[in-house]
């Protein structure tokens, strides 16, 4: 792992929930993109804003290297950043390789709701 603070780094939500989304980055490195850093509007449904298994670029605001997690943001995007994100799921990935972390999403989503099910 070794991602910076400030970067820039494309990620796959696999989870959504009402505080923020999971998402996992190339190498398997999960990140939380907490609820307040979606926008800098008020957010009453997270879902309108993401979806799982949607491609998003986000910019990196802290790292753990002992867990392997990151802390995400989309608001911290500037505006030329943002337009990056639209469109992002409709073309080929040539920053990440989207087909490693497309075939894993099945099996993260699948692992999170035996969570939910279960309590976790």
């Amino acid at each position: 792992m070794n991602y910076q603070v400030g970067e820039i780094v494309q990620g796959v939500v696999t989870r959504i929930l009402s505080y923020g989304a999971m998402m996992v980055f190339e190498d398997e490195t999960m990140g939380l993109l907490h609820i307040s850093e979606v926008s800098n509007s008020y957010i009453r449904n997270i879902y309108r804003y993401l979806r799982i298994g949607a491609v998003y670029q986000v910019k990196v605001l802290s790292v753990d290297n002992e867990k392997k997690f990151l802390k995400v943001s989309l608001k911290a995007l500037t505006e030329e950043e943002k337009k990056m994100n639209i469109g992002l799921n409709e073309r080929n990935q040539a920053l990440i390789d989207s087909k490693l972390l497309i075939s894993k999403v099945d099996n993260w989503t699948k692992i999170e709701l035996d969570k939910m099910n279960k309590g976790e």
